[in-house]
């Protein structure tokens, strides 16, 4: 579909308004009241704001009219995925399993507080309800994220080792899925709210040729908001709140490999084996598991104390070679689905004599995370960021069955020295 046939198509702030198609996202209006009235629902939650949107699903800020939840997140999923999609269903059995011998884990992992279904011009959609979360990726530029960092990333991994113990696979780790609880928003009048993002940023939806139906359309596309940014600027976060990290978005989770979803994570916390899948055919790597998300923590830990990606690539054979640098040479069984000469010319060409062998990469990294200039340095000493990496380098192996369980890391120097 031409992106001609609209005047105007939004930023890199809205969703893609070609996605409003039957099998796309659901239009809504701010101020609608979802779901709909019918004889099964109640109209429940009204829509104040958007927080954001994916490939699977928008996400608006809304207010629990009829209960007591206050204000929560509202996930529509595209409705080409209802039925299939397994967050709802892993969220909802996660919940009716725990115990109160639920490991400290469970805190990190975000709860389900409602889920139903709505019809609309492109189809059937499956909703989820849960609390506010403010993203990491804006969280990590705060105060509050430089004092509780280590905290951080030990709630991480713990929450990463309690879906493993309940043999769930998150299977797309990144820090756009991790978030923070923001109870004090709860605080905040509706009108505080919608003051402070008054005037909201919108684009039109208006097809260049008259005669499009426009049924499936919403009338103008929004931008997405900040709650970080709009606690910060209201002097709601401090150094010393408390931070309770929650991992979210399970829509690509999975419990045994007969439910697992085909891969979508990005290119830069793919595991290898799920690269090798495809660049085989599935001829190796086709077993992927849970461990895909120990290497995924591991590139996800590094982007959020440094503030880059750690693996960079446009995909295929591209990213092995990065993956290769910093963990070492792929098993034997893997070789005849990778250019092995290719990669040395490459290697030649750029002088990267630490591939192969990591420790030369290790060496730059050490380097970058604390430089000889103070103000440029990301960890607190050398022995930190020695021991961080040596975390990193624990999960980072590209043999899966290399890689320990998380549940043994979460002792690990990095996490118990000062």
């Amino acid at each position: 579909m031409a992106r001609a046939e609209f005047f105007y198509v939004g930023d890199e702030n809205t969703e893609d308004v070609h996605e409003y198609e039957p099998g796309g996202y659901h239009p809504v209006l701010l101020g609608d009241v979802l779901p709909k009235d019918s004889a099964i629902q109640e109209p429940r939650y009204r829509v104040m704001q958007k927080l954001g949107s994916g490939s699977f699903a928008t996400v608006w800020l809304a207010r629990d009219i009829v209960g007591s939840l206050g204000y929560v997140a509202l996930k529509i999923g595209i409705s080409r995925v209802h039925g299939i999609n397994n967050e709802n269903r892993i969220l909802r059995w996660l919940q009716d399993t725990a115990d109160e011998q639920s490991s400290v884990g469970s805190q990190a992992v975000i709860g389900l507080l409602d889920d139903f279904v709505i019809q609309g011009p492109n189809g059937t959609h499956d909703c989820t309800v849960t609390e506010v979360l403010g993203t990491m990726r804006d969280f990590r530029t705060t105060p509050a994220f430089s004092a509780n960092r280590k905290d951080i990333s030990l709630q991480l991994l713990q929450g990463v080792s309690y879906l493993h113990e309940k043999e769930v696979a998150h299977a797309d780790l990144h820090l756009d899925n991790l978030g923070v609880s923001l109870p004090q928003l709860q605080d905040r009048s509706e009108g505080e709210i919608m003051d402070h993002f008054a005037n909201p940023e919108c684009a039109a939806v208006i097809a260049r040729d008259p005669r499009k139906p426009t049924h499936h359309l919403p009338p103008y596309l929004v931008d997405s908001i900040s709650i970080i940014e709009y606690l910060t600027e209201t002097h709601a976060l401090s150094n010393d709140m408390p931070v309770r990290v929650k991992i979210m978005d399970f829509g690509n989770a999975f419990r045994n490999r007969v439910e697992r979803p085909p891969p979508n994570t990005p290119i830069h916390i793919r595991a290898p084996e799920i690269s090798l899948c495809e660049l085989s055919n599935t001829q190796v790597g086709g077993d992927w598991d849970h461990r895909v998300d120990i290497w995924a923590t591991a590139c996800t830990l590094y982007e959020m104390i440094r503030g880059i990606e750690m693996i960079y690539g446009v995909g295929g054979k591209s990213v092995i070679y990065e993956m290769v640098k910093l963990a070492g040479p792929l098993p034997p069984s893997w070789m005849a689905y990778w250019d092995v000469e290719s990669f040395e010319n490459f290697r030649a060409k750029h002088d990267e004599s630490a591939a192969g062998n990591p420790d030369g990469t290790w060496a730059r990294s050490l380097n970058d995370l604390f430089p000889e200039e103070p103000r440029r340095r990301v960890l607190n000493s050398k022995q930190d960021t020695e021991q961080f990496i040596d975390l990193l380098r624990k999960m980072l192996k590209i043999d899966p069955s290399d890689r320990p369980p998380i549940a043994s890391l979460l002792d690990h120097p990095w996490f118990t020295n000062s």
